[in-house]
């Protein structure tokens, strides 16, 4: 009776364990999703703080630098075969501290 039914069981768990898969496929892309918005939005956030104490001049260049920043960084991740959401926050994080780096550098 057991070897009957036991191609039913196989198949029974391969559709349990490849739901489970993909649920946590999902719930790290998810997560991988939230830290680069968290990153981005960190982002931003310290790109104000800077833009606040530039010159006019001094905006108009950040804005062209982030500008072609962000084209940097949308083509050099748009070839990652890892992990496209890890290497946009990546690059996000990398930028952020630089920004801090020049914020925190700028005269007083």
């Amino acid at each position: 009776m057991m070897r009957k039914n036991l191609p039913g069981y196989v198949f029974k768990f391969l559709i349990i364990w490849m739901g489970l898969s993909l649920t946590g496929l999902t719930y790290a892309q998810d997560a991988k999703v939230a830290e680069y918005q968290t990153a981005e939005a960190e982002l931003k956030n310290i790109q104000k703080q800077l833009m606040e104490k530039l010159s006019t001049k001094d905006r108009e260049n950040l804005k062209k630098s982030q500008r072609q920043w962000n084209t940097f960084r949308n083509t050099d991740c748009k070839y990652e075969e890892v992990d496209t959401f890890h290497c946009l926050g990546s690059r996000a994080k990398e930028r952020t501290q630089h920004l801090k780096d020049r914020l925190e550098n700028l005269p007083h």
